[in-house]
């Protein structure tokens, strides 16, 4: 009956139930004082034992694998979202100091034509005040002169 059950687990690739009968038979034939047999049972119990064993970790060393490609994943995922975030900010800090940088300067320039505007108003206004001065000047000089001759006229 158990090589039968044996038969069927093999069809049905059932290892831990072949397994499980293999044992029950190495037992069986132990029992039955047959060495021979018990120990071929016994064998294949313990060759079958070790397949399922290296299958299951087999199995779980590719779930860790799994594991840890996704972790991975994530990680790069996770450090690129942040590498770009940090790559925004600094190029936004850069536009902000360019754009500051241009308002200085077109302070600093408007500033400066004021300066000269005024500047140019101080020489237009000293050039019309020499003006004035050298006219008074000549208003006098000439004054004097007319002085001067009508004194002459009269001496």
């Amino acid at each position: 009956m158990l090589h039968e059950a044996i038969k069927e687990s093999e069809i049905a690739k059932s290892k831990a139930v072949t397994r499980d009968c293999y044992y029950l038979l190495a037992a069986y034939y132990f029992q039955l004082n047959q060495p021979s047999k018990a120990y071929e049972f016994s064998r294949l119990y313990n060759v079958l034992s070790d397949s399922i064993l290296n299958e299951s970790k087999a199995k779980r060393i590719g779930e860790l694998k799994i594991d840890y490609e996704i972790e991975r994943e994530v990680i790069e995922r996770k450090y690129e979202f942040e590498k770009q975030l940090i790559e925004a900010n600094y190029q936004q800090e850069k536009e902000t100091i360019l754009y500051i940088t241009l308002i200085v300067i077109l302070l600093i320039l408007v500033l400066i034509f004021f300066i000269w505007k005024e500047g140019e108003k101080a020489k237009r206004k000293a050039s019309e005040l020499s003006h004035k001065i050298k006219e008074e000047s000549n208003k006098h000089k000439i004054e004097q002169l007319i002085k001067d001759q009508e004194i002459d006229k009269i001496r």
